[in-house]
């Protein structure tokens, strides 16, 4: 144990056979610990005063005081993103800065500033986070209205890992190339081209994007599953060409959704990954939802397809007026503002269905919404 400072003790732990072999690690353990020395860096603990009173020059001087601590790190501004980063590859990193401020534009026109709601705290926990094996990461999700929404968002730290092992050392999962971290107020990722390649860090950049985005405009307020993910899944469909972004499909999820409409109502009997009724779908918990632990659904639908679902619920009431879906009902037009209001306004989960759906024919919904999706 190394006394660095007075609030601080570093511990060196070595793990080794055990029994007689132990002796011989030991010693080479010890050898280890007597090299082991601070090495002062050079600025340490020096920080400057912030520019301003205002959210992103706060923000900035934390991040500078940071980087000044950590060596081979560095900031990027955007006009409204922060950007930290060790990696050295420019073209990623200037690419990244472009999609950021380009899906941001996106968020903006969906989810105006002025449209942003404060709700006082619920004092009764919602059914989700206290389902049995609901994941931390949902309470995690749980957004915070700040005094200027708008000045708050406008101080996002995006955090770019050089590789995967550094990633993982953040947090994040070998599986998925990037996650909201919302405890630090950082979207985490890497690039990953040596695993799914590229695609799949802008695929999931949009989804944790809108994640990040609507953290600092609405105040205790945690949605269903259905639309928390696929919403994030429905920016995930949007493609970058020509500087811009254009809706298309997520290409994760079109091909999962066509193969379970084609296989009917889910059967955990018959063991078939059909789909679950929308009209089920839309109160699942999360355990439910992510089908974790397994089998937590009642269809035994795994919790990729269940994503699938729900993204292409949310992207037939999206799109479904605007491409005339067969049989489309002009009152589907307004479930999701009215769920969001709802929820934003009442934090009640159940009433948000309630008055989103209400009068909704579900077998007229679930026909349209399959022909359209097929």
């Amino acid at each position: 144990v190394f006394q660095l400072a007075e609030n601080l003790e570093v511990a060196l732990v070595g793990i080794g056979p055990g029994e007689k072999k132990w002796r011989s690690y030991e010693k080479a353990f010890e050898t280890l610990a007597r090299t082991f020395e601070p090495i002062p860096i050079e600025g340490a603990g020096k920080t400057s005063a912030p520019a301003g009173t205002d959210p992103r020059s706060l923000k900035r001087a934390k991040l500078e005081a940071e980087m000044a601590r950590t060596p081979g790190w560095r900031m990027i501004e955007t006009e409204n993103y922060f950007l930290v980063s060790n990696s050295t590859d420019e073209e990623f990193l200037t690419e990244l800065q472009e999609r950021l401020e380009g899906i941001r534009k996106i968020f903006l026109v969906d989810y105006p500033p002025d449209k942003a709601r404060r709700v006082l705290p619920d004092k009764k926990k919602d059914p989700e986070s206290t389902e049995k094996g609901a994941k931390e990461t949902h309470d995690a999700e749980r957004t915070v209205a700040l005094v200027n929404p708008l000045a708050a968002s406008r101080t996002s730290v995006v955090r770019v890992c050089s590789n995967v092992e550094q990633y993982v050392q953040y947090g994040g999962s070998p599986k998925s190339p990037g996650y909201w971290y919302a405890a630090a107020e950082e979207l985490v990722l890497f690039d990953d081209q040596a695993g799914g390649g590229r695609a799949d860090t802008w695929v999931v950049l949009n989804h944790e994007a809108f994640h990040q985005y609507i953290f600092y405009f609405y105040g205790n307020l945690s949605p269903h599953s259905w639309y928390n993910e696929g919403t994030g899944d429905f920016y995930s469909g949007y493609e970058y060409e020509h500087r811009r972004f254009e809706l298309t499909e997520n290409p994760w999820r079109i091909r999962n959704i066509q193969e379970m409409l084609r296989q009917g109502v889910a059967s955990r009997d018959k063991k078939n990954f059909g789909y679950g009724p929308l009209k089920e779908l839309v109160r699942w918990t999360q355990p439910q939802y992510y089908d974790e632990p397994e089998g937590a659904n009642p269809y035994g639908i795994p919790g990729h397809r269940v994503y699938a679902q729900g993204w292409s619920l949310i992207y037939f009431l999206r799109t479904g007026a605007k491409n005339k879906a067969k049989d489309w009902n002009p009152a589907w037009g307004s479930i999701l503002e009215r769920y969001l209001e709802t929820l934003a306004t009442t934090g009640d989960l159940d009433k948000s269905v309630d008055e989103a759906f209400e009068g909704v024919d579900w077998a007229e919904l679930e026909q349209s919404w399959k022909d359209y999706i097929l």
